[in-house]
């Protein structure tokens, strides 16, 4: 009677690991609508106006979306950066640029480029790259990990910075054209708070 006691009681911890589990997936992706607004720390984005995007995560530090076809994985995202209080645009720039540079995986990197540029009235700093994998360790079995993005100081807060950054893995290097069409279109719908009264 114990063993039979026991055995149901496991077989229901068993049920409700597995109902857990199954429910934590389900939030972990959340389909969205096209053109959806979301808004972090005073900035905003609109996601891509097309189906079959997920919000894979939403709090006080980030937004990711993404989108899943048999040949690549679409990543769109923006996240708010701690960073030390800069004294002119051009050691903005370098800062910042600085901080990506340490970010990006190293021993992974194939390419990475910078440029210094005004975007939304801001000194940002632009940037792309690709990251080369190993297909039988990456997550998504693919070979490459494009990106593009910028970093802008958030012009009311300091010592704080956003990252926008559109991205993909695939077993192409580089971006078709599609993939350059959307992310224009999602850095262009970004918008970062207005400075603050000085």
């Amino acid at each position: 009677m114990f063993g039979t006691l026991f055995m149901r009681h496991f077989a229901l911890f068993i049920f409700a690991v597995a109902f857990l589990a199954v429910v934590g997936e389900a939030q972990d992706t959340k389909p969205i609508k096209p053109a959806t607004t979301y808004r972090l720390g005073g900035a905003s984005i609109i996601t891509p106006d097309q189906p079959d995007w997920v919000l894979l995560k939403s709090d006080t530090v980030q937004i990711v979306i993404e989108k899943r076809t048999k040949d690549e994985v679409m990543n769109a995202s923006i996240k708010t950066l701690k960073v030390k209080p800069f004294a002119s645009e051009l050691e903005t720039q370098q800062g910042l640029e600085a901080f990506k540079n340490e970010e990006i995986d190293k021993p992974n990197r194939d390419s990475l480029h910078y440029m210094y540029v005004r975007f939304k009235g801001l000194s940002c700093v632009q940037y792309d790259g690709n990251l080369v994998l190993d297909p039988a360790a990456s997550p998504n079995k693919f070979k490459h990990n494009n990106f593009k993005g910028y970093l802008c100081p958030d012009p009311q807060t300091k010592g704080s910075a956003f990252q926008i950054e559109f991205s993909n893995y695939s077993n192409t290097k580089g971006f078709p054209n599609t993939f350059n069409d959307l992310s224009e279109e999602f850095f262009q719908n970004t918008k970062f708070p207005k400075p603050a009264p000085k």
